[in-house]
C-alpha cells in the first residue's frame, strides 16, 4: 500500500484543482520558499483528521479554504482526496485503489459557521470510518507517518519508555490496548448490571406469586361479576326494547293522526264554504217566510223547533245511555271473571300453604331431635377438653349472630319481592292511565272544535226532520260503536306490540346469556338489531358455521376471540368503542375489515400441515370476505388427532387436538378436563313468537278495516248533516249539538283532570317504590357479605372443635352436624317460601277487594243510567 496521488482543489494557497502524482518508491518536492510545498503536508493531515487545526496551521477549518489570492475572488469551499495504491488490501476495501476525500464548505444560514463531509470512493461516510479504516492501515494524523521538524531529534534524545510507546503507536499495538481496556471497563459495567438484574428478577418472582394469586381472585371476581352484570341487564334490556317498542308505534300512530288531520282540514274548508252558501240560502228562505206567514206563522216556527230541541235532546240521552250500559256490562263481566280467576289463585295457594306449613312442622322435630343429639355430643366434648367448650361457645354466639342477620335478609328480600311486585303494578297503570288519558284529550278537543265551529254558523231553517235524524242516529250509534272497536283494537295492539317486544327482548337476552357473550358485545349486537349503529356484521361465532366432529378443536383455539365483533371499517369501530364508554358496559374487541392485515402461515406450519387435519381456519365455513378478519382469530393453528400426535410436532407452531388439548408456538400446553364454554358457532336460533306475530298481524288488518268504515261513516254524517242543514232545522240541530257536545266537553275534561291526578299520585308512588327498591338492595348487599363473614368464622370454629375433639365424638358431631345443616337449609326455603306466599295471599285479597268495590260502583253506574233511560223516555 502506498499514497498514489493527492488532489487539492481551493485549499490554502491551490486556487484552482491541482493533482501531485507519488510514484513506488522516493519523491521529493521541490520550489522556493511561499510556493506551497508545507501546503501539501498540510492537506495530507487535513484528510486523516487530526484532533487540532493547529497541527495543519489553521486557526480554524475555515481558514484552509482558498482567501482568493489578489483577485479577492474567494472560494466558499475546499476539497482533498488521498487516493492509495490498496493491491494488498491492507485498507479493508474491497478495490485497488482507495480514495478518501475530505470537503469543507461555509455555511449558508450560520454566519462564520461550515459544513465537513467524508467521503470513501465518492461515497459519503463519516469520521468514525475513516479512522476505523486508517486504523487497520496504520496510519493516524497522530502518529508518525509524517515526519516533520524536530522529529528526529527528539526521538533521539527521548528515554527508551517514551520511544517504546512510539513504536507500540506504529506498529498499532496502542490501539489493541485501548480496546483491550475499554472491553475490560464494559465487562464490569455488564457484571455490576446482572448482579442488579438478578435482584431484581428475585423480586419481581415475588411479584409474580403474588400477582397470581391476585389473579386466580380477580378472574373468579370478573366471573362472578359478569354473571351478575348479565343478569341485572335483563331487565333494564327488557325494558329498554318494550320502550323504543312503544316509541315506534307512538310515531307511526302519530304520523297517522297527521294524515288524517290534513284529510279532515281539507274537508273542514270544503265544508266551510258549502256552510256560508247554505246560510246565505237559509237567510233568503226565512225572509220568504216571515212575509208570507207573519207573526203566527212565526210562533209556529219557534215552537216547533223548541219540540224538535227536546226530541233530539232525548234521543240522543237514550241513546248516550245505552252506549254507557254496554260498556258498564262488559266491564262488569270482566271484573267478575277477573274475581272468579283470583279466588282460583287464593284457594290454590292456600292448599300449596297447608303443605308447607305440614312439612315445615315435620322439619322442626327433626331439628329438635338433632339438636338435642348434638347437645349430648356436645356434653361428652365439653368433658373431653375444656378448650372445647370454649369454642362452642363462640359457634353459639355466631350461629345466633348468623340468624339474626339471616333474618334482617328475608325480610329484605320480601320487602323487595313486594316492592318489585308494587313497581310493576303502579308501571301498568301508569301506561294504562296514560293511554286513556290520551283518549280523553282527543275527544275533549275534538266536542270543543266542534263547539268552536257550532258557534260560527247561523239558525237554519226546519222542516221534517225525521226520516233524517233516524238515518243520523243509526250512523252515529254504528260510529260510537265502531269507534269504541277502533280504541279496543288500538288497546289489543299496543298490547300485542308489547308482548311481541317483551318476548323478543327475553329471546335475544336468552340467547346472549346462552352464547356466553359479554355484557359489552351484547350492547353492540342490540345496536346492530336495532339499527342504531351502521356497519356490524356480527361476531365470530355468528358468522362461521363449524362441523361437529371439529367442534371442540376450533371453539379452544378461537378462545376468546369468538367474541370478537367483525364491522365494516375503523370508523365503525371507533363509533362502537365510543358508545360503551358513554355507556359504561365493558370493552369489546373490533376486527375492521378494512384494515385487517393479510396473514400467512409459518414454514414450518405449511409443513406439519400435509401430517395432520389442517389449517384450524380452513375448517370454519364463513364468508371469504371475512378471511383475514378469521386469520385474526386463529392464525396458522393446526389441528391434530390426538395430543400424541401434537407433542410430535410442538415446538414453532400452534397445536390443538380433536379433543381440545392446545400447545402453543412456544411450546406451553394446555389442557385437562374441558370446561364446557357456552359459546358456539353458528347463527342465532329463531324466536318462537310467530303465535304473537300472527295475532298482531290480524288485529292490525282488522283495525285497518275499521278505520276505513269509519272514514266512510264519517262522509255519510257530513252529507246527512248537509242534507239536515240544507232542508231546513238547523236552528233546532245546532243548539241539540250545542248542549250535547259541551256536556261531552265537560265529561272529558273532567276524565281529563282525573286522570292528571290519578297520573300523578301513581308516579310519586312509583317513584317511592324505585328509591325502596334501591336502598333495599344496597342494605341486601351489605348484609348478605357480613352473613358470608360470619359463616367462614363459624367455620373456622367448627373445624377448630373437630381438632380438638376425640375422633370418634368428632365424627359423630360431623355427622350431626351436617344433618342439622341439611335440615335447617330446607327450613329456611320454606319458610322463606311460606314469607313469599302470604305476600302473594295479601296481594290477592287487596286484589279481589278492589274488584269488589269496582263491581259496587259499575252496578250503581248502571242503575243511574237504568233511570236515565226511563225519564227520557217518559219525556218522549
Amino acid at each position: 500500500m502506498f499514497l498514489k496521488e493527492i488532489q487539492m482543489e481551493n485549499f490554502k494557497s491551490f486556487g484552482r484543482k491541482i493533482s501531485v502524482p507519488f510514484l513506488q518508491g522516493y519523491t521529493s518536492i521541490t520550489g522556493p520558499n511561499g510556493s506551497g510545498k508545507s501546503n501539501i503536508a498540510d492537506a495530507i493531515l487535513f484528510v486523516l483528521g487530526p484532533k487540532s487545526a493547529k497541527a495543519i496551521r489553521a486557526g480554524k477549518l475555515t481558514d484552509l479554504i482558498w482567501n482568493g489570492g489578489k483577485d479577492k475572488k474567494a472560494a466558499d469551499s475546499c476539497q482533498v482526496s488521498l487516493i492509495f495504491d490498496n493491491s494488498d488490501r491492507q485498507i479493508p476495501v474491497e478495490a485497488d485503489e482507495v480514495k478518501l476525500t475530505r470537503y469543507v464548505g461555509l455555511s449558508p444560514s450560520v454566519e462564520g459557521g461550515y459544513n465537513s463531509y467524508f467521503y470513501i470512493n465518492d461515497r459519503k461516510s463519516s469520521l468514525s470510518e475513516f479512522d476505523s479504516l486508517l486504523a487497520h492501515a496504520r496510519i493516524s494524523a497522530e502518529g508518525y507517518n509524517l515526519v516533520q521538524q524536530g522529529d528526529i531529534q527528539r526521538i533521539v534524545s527521548m528515554s527508551s519508555i517514551e520511544r517504546r510507546r512510539i513504536l507500540d503507536n506504529i506498529a498499532g499495538i496502542t490501539k489493541f490496548d485501548d480496546d483491550i481496556n475499554q472491553a475490560e471497563g464494559k465487562r464490569k459495567e455488564t457484571e455490576e448490571n446482572l448482579d442488579r438484574i438478578r435482584i431484581i428478577l428475585d423480586e419481581i418472582d415475588k411479584q409474580i406469586k403474588q400477582l397470581e394469586s391476585d389473579r386466580d381472585g380477580a378472574l373468579k371476581y370478573r366471573d362472578l361479576n359478569e354473571r351478575l352484570t348479565t343478569a341485572k341487564a335483563q331487565l333494564a334490556y327488557k325494558n329498554r326494547e318494550l320502550i323504543e317498542r312503544q316509541i315506534v308505534g307512538t310515531r307511526e300512530q302519530t304520523a297517522k293522526h297527521e294524515a288524517d288531520k290534513g284529510k279532515l282540514e281539507a274537508q273542514k274548508e270544503e265544508l266551510r264554504g258549502r256552510l256560508d252558501a247554505a246560510v246565505a240560502r237559509l237567510s233568503e228562505l226565512e225572509q220568504e217566510m216571515a212575509d208570507r206567514g207573519g207573526e203566527e206563522a212565526r210562533q209556529l216556527k219557534e215552537k216547533l223547533d223548541g219540540l224538535r230541541i227536546e226530541r233530539a235532546r232525548a234521543t240522543d240521552g237514550i241513546e248516550t245511555s245505552k252506549e254507557t250500559l254496554k260498556q258498564l256490562r262488559t266491564e262488569h263481566a270482566d271484573a267478575t271473571k277477573e274475581k272468579g280467576k283470583v279466588q282460583k289463585e287464593t284457594d290454590a295457594l292456600a292448599r300449596e300453604r297447608d303443605n308447607v306449613d305440614k312439612r315445615v312442622g315435620e322439619l322442626d322435630g327433626q331439628i329438635k331431635a338433632a339438636d338435642k343429639d348434638l347437645h349430648e355430643v356436645d356434653e361428652l366434648a365439653s368433658k373431653s377438653d375444656a378448650k372445647v367448650l370454649n369454642i362452642q361457645k363462640q359457634i353459639i354466639a355466631l350461629n345466633n349472630e348468623i340468624d339474626q342477620v339471616e333474618e334482617k335478609v328475608k325480610s329484605l328480600v320480601l320487602e323487595g319481592d313486594r316492592t318489585k311486585e308494587a313497581m310493576t303494578r303502579l308501571e301498568s297503570e301508569i301506561g294504562r292511565l296514560e293511554e286513556s288519558r290520551k283518549q280523553y284529550q282527543v275527544e275533549h278537543e275534538d266536542a270543543d272544535w266542534q263547539l268552536k265551529e257550532l258557534k260560527t254558523s247561523t239558525k237554519e231553517s226546519g222542516k221534517s226532520l225525521e226520516k233524517l235524524q233516524e238515518d243520523f242516529h243509526a250512523r252515529r250509534a254504528e260510529e260510537t260503536r265502531l269507534g269504541k272497536e277502533q280504541a279496543e283494537l288500538q288497546t289489543a295492539i299496543l298490547s300485542l306490540t308489547r308482548q311481541y317486544a317483551q318476548l323478543k327482548a327475553e329471546a335475544d337476552v336468552a340467547e346472549n346469556m346462552k352464547r356466553g357473550y359479554t355484557s359489552a358485545v351484547s350492547a353492540i349486537l342490540e345496536c346492530r338489531e336495532t339499527g342504531s349503529i351502521k356497519g356490524v356484521h356480527g361476531t365470530v361465532a355468528q358468522l362461521a358455521h363449524v362441523e361437529t366432529q371439529y367442534e371442540t378443536a376450533i371453539v379452544t383455539a378461537a378462545g376468546a376471540r369468538m367474541q370478537a365483533i367483525i364491522v365494516d371499517d375503523d370508523t365503525v369501530a371507533a363509533q362502537c368503542i365510543d358508545y360503551l364508554k358513554k355507556r359504561k358496559v365493558g370493552r369489546a374487541t373490533f376486527l375492521p375489515l378494512n384494515k385487517m392485515l393479510v396473514g400467512k402461515p409459518r414454514g414450518k406450519a405449511i409443513l406439519v400441515a400435509k401430517e395432520c387435519l389442517g389449517f384450524a381456519i380452513d375448517l370454519c365455513h364463513f364468508d371469504e370476505k371475512y378471511r383475514d378478519a378469521f386469520f385474526y382469530v386463529f392464525g396458522d393453528t393446526l389441528v391434530v388427532q390426538t395430543l400424541d400426535e401434537a407433542r410430535k410436532w410442538m415446538g414453532g407452531v400452534r397445536l390443538v387436538t380433536i379433543e381440545g388439548e392446545l400447545i402453543e408456538a412456544s411450546g406451553a400446553m394446555v389442557g385437562g378436563e374441558i370446561e364446557r364454554s357456552t359459546l358456539k358457532f353458528g347463527p342465532s336460533s329463531a324466536s318462537e313468537m310467530e303465535k304473537i306475530a300472527e295475532k298482531l298481524r290480524e288485529a292490525q288488518a282488522h283495525g285497518e278495516t275499521v278505520a276505513n268504515r269509519l272514514d266512510e261513516l264519517r262522509k255519510e254524517i257530513l252529507g246527512l248533516e248537509e242534507t239536515i242543514k240544507d232542508t231546513g232545522g238547523r236552528t233546532g240541530a245546532v243548539e241539540v249539538k250545542t248542549s250535547t257536545l259541551e256536556a261531552k266537553r265537560k265529561e272529558f275534561a273532567a276524565k281529563v283532570a282525573s286522570a292528571d291526578k290519578d297520573l300523578a299520585e301513581r308516579k310519586a308512588g312509583f317513584e317511592d317504590a324505585r328509591k325502596t327498591a334501591t336502598r333495599i338492595e344496597e342494605d341486601l348487599a351489605k348484609f348478605t357479605t357480613e352473613v358470608e363473614g360470619l359463616k367462614a368464622k363459624r367455620d373456622e370454629r367448627k373445624k377448630a372443635v373437630m381438632e380438638a375433639t376425640p375422633q370418634q365424638i368428632s365424627s359423630r358431631m360431623k355427622e350431626l352436624m351436617n344433618r342439622r345443616a341439611t335440615f335447617a337449609e330446607e327450613l329456611s326455603g320454606l319458610r322463606s317460601k311460606l314469607e313469599a306466599m302470604a305476600t302473594q295471599t295479601t296481594f290477592l285479597d287487596e286484589r279481589r277487594t278492589e274488584l269488589d268495590a269496582r263491581i259496587g260502583s259499575l252496578e250503581d253506574q248502571r242503575k243511574e243510567h237504568d233511570k236515565r233511560i226511563e225519564t227520557f223516555e217518559a219525556s218522549l
